[in-house]
């Protein structure tokens, strides 16, 4: 019942995504269907957090997706701000 929360732009990698704030790094990715996501190092990662929640190893399955069919300029480079409101 803990809230994280980083901001910031990814930048597209050769994998997918990084984005860092303030020594966090945010990599996301998209294996078999669903986005990835790890945080690290968890020391300045935390600060994101609260109590003792961690932004490291979420996974959004494909069937959280608001549409099944997703835009296909979601996963190129060039993204942009990624904001998930």
């Amino acid at each position: 019942m803990s809230h994280c929360g980083i901001e910031g732009t990814a930048n597209a990698t050769p994998d997918g995504w990084l984005l860092e704030n303030q020594g966090c790094q945010v990599q996301l990715w998209e294996e078999g269907g669903a986005i990835m996501l790890a945080a690290s190092p968890r020391e300045a990662c935390a600060p994101f957090c609260g109590a003792r929640a961690n932004l490291n190893g979420l996974t959004f399955p494909h069937s959280s997706r608001v549409t099944a069919n997703p835009d296909p300029s979601l996963f190129a480079h060039d993204l942009g701000e990624l904001s998930p409101c």
